[in-house]
C-alpha cells in the first residue's frame, strides 16, 4: 500500500527522533567508556537532543490513540498494546539485560541479574520509555472511555494540570511518568485532533516556529539558570522543538527518501536493538581492533545503531522467525472469532 503524505512525514519525524536517540546512547556510550573527545561540544549536544527527543515519541504516539481507540473494543485495544508494547518490553528487557549482566566485565555498567529480573517495577535501559508508555495509554485510556474526557481541548488540560502538579503529589514511578509525559501525549492527540499540521503551512508560522525554537535552544544550551531549569520552560522549549521537528518533517517528507521511510517505520525494531548494536561495535572497535578515535566510534556505532536492526529484523521475516517484535495475542483472538 502506497504511503499517503501524512503517515509519510510521521515517518520522517520518527526517522529524526530514533537517529537522535542513537546518537545519544551511542555519545554517552562512547563519554563512559572515556573516550577522548571535545566534551564542551558533546555536552551541548547532548543537552540539546535530551530536551526533546523522548517527549517526541510521546508525541507521535498520541497522535493517532482517538482513531485506533474508537474503532476497537476495549478488550482488543489492551490485547494489542500488550502485543506491541509489553511484550517487546519484557522480552527484550530480559534478552539485553542478560547478555548485559553476563558481560558486564566488558561493558561500562555492572548490571546484575536481580536488576535485570526486576524489570516489572524498575524499568532499565532505554526501555523505560516503553514500560511509561504502556501507564500512559493505560490512563489515556482509562480517561477517555471510562471518565468520558473524550474532547482533546479537555484531556490537553487536565494532562497540563497533573504536569504543574507534579512537584505536589505524593511520588511514585507510575504518577511520575504519567505527569511528565502525558501532556506531550495529549499534545500528539489534539495536534492531530485539529489538523494542526495543515495550519503550519504558512510562510509567517514557519518563521514563528522556526525563530522561538532557536531561542528556546539557545537559553537552553547557553544559560543554565532559573528558566531553564523551570517545568514551564522544559515544557516550551520540548513542544516547540517537537513542533520545528513536526516542520522539517513535512518539508522534507515532499521529496520521498527509501531510506528515511525505512528508518522511521523500522524505529522500534531500532529502539530495541540499537543499544546491543551499538555496544557491541564499540568493545569491538576498542578492545579488539584497538581502535580509539572519537569520530570513528561515533559514525560507524551509529550507523551500526540505526542498520544492523534493520537487518536483523529484515533477515528474521526471511527466516519466518515469529515475535521478534511482537506477540500474537490478537491475531489468535481473531482467528477464534472466524
Amino acid at each position: 500500500m502506497e504511503t499517503n503524505k501524512r503517515e509519510l512525514w510521521v515517518d520522517y519525524a520518527k526517522a529524526i527522533g530514533i537517529i537522535l536517540v542513537v546518537y545519544g546512547h551511542v555519545a554517552r556510550g562512547l563519554y563512559n567508556a572515556n573516550i577522548q573527545m571535545n566534551e564542551t561540544i558533546y555536552l551541548l549536544i547532548d543537552t540539546f537532543i535530551y530536551s526533546f527527543h523522548m517527549p517526541l515519541f510521546f508525541f507521535l504516539s498520541g497522535l493517532y490513540f482517538v482513531k485506533s481507540f474508537d474503532k476497537r473494543t476495549t478488550k482488543t485495544f489492551v490485547f494489542t498494546k500488550i502485543d506491541t508494547i509489553v511484550y517487546p518490553y519484557i522480552l527484550w528487557s530480559l534478552i539485553q539485560g542478560f547478555i548485559e549482566a553476563t558481560l558486564a566485565s566488558q561493558t561500562n555498567g555492572s548490571v546484575s541479574y536481580t536488576e535485570v529480573l526486576s524489570l516489572l517495577w524498575q524499568p532499565r535501559a532505554q526501555f523505560w520509555f516503553l514500560y511509561a508508555l504502556i501507564f500512559v495509554f493505560i490512563f489515556s485510556a482509562l480517561m477517555y472511555r471510562y471518565c468520558k474526557l473524550n474532547n482533546t481541548h479537555l484531556f490537553l488540560l487536565m494532562s497540563f494540570l497533573l504536569y504543574v502538579s507534579k512537584p505536589y503529589l505524593p511520588f511514585t514511578i507510575y504518577s511520575n511518568y504519567i505527569c511528565t509525559y502525558l501532556i506531550y501525549f495529549s499534545l500528539g492527540m489534539f495536534f492531530q485532533a485539529n489538523n494542526i499540521k495543515d495550519k503550519l503551512n504558512s510562510k509567517k508560522r514557519i518563521i514563528l516556529i522556526c525563530s522561538l525554537f532557536l531561542i528556546s535552544q539557545y537559553f537552553t544550551l547557553f544559560h543554565e539558570n532559573e528558566l531553564t531549569t523551570d517545568t514551564l520552560f522544559k515544557l516550551f522549549n520540548a513542544s516547540i522543538s517537537i513542533t520545528f521537528v513536526v516542520v522539517v518533517s513535512k518539508y522534507f517528507s515532499q521529496w520521498k527518501s527509501g531510506t528515511i521511510t525505512l528508518i522511521g517505520t523500522s524505529s522500534m525494531a531500532i529502539y530495541l536493538l540499537h543499544i546491543l548494536a551499538g555496544s557491541s561495535i564499540r568493545i569491538g572497535l576498542q578492545k579488539v581492533s584497538k581502535i580509539n578515535a572519537f569520530e570513528v566510534h561515533l559514525i560507524v556505532g551509529v550507523l551500526a545503531g540505526i542498520f544492523i536492526p534493520i537487518v536483523l529484523v529484515f533477515l528474521s521475516k526471511k527466516l519466518a522467525v515469529p515475535y521478534i517484535e511482537s506477540a500474537p495475542i490478537c491475531t489468535l483472538l481473531n482467528k477464534e472469532r472466524r
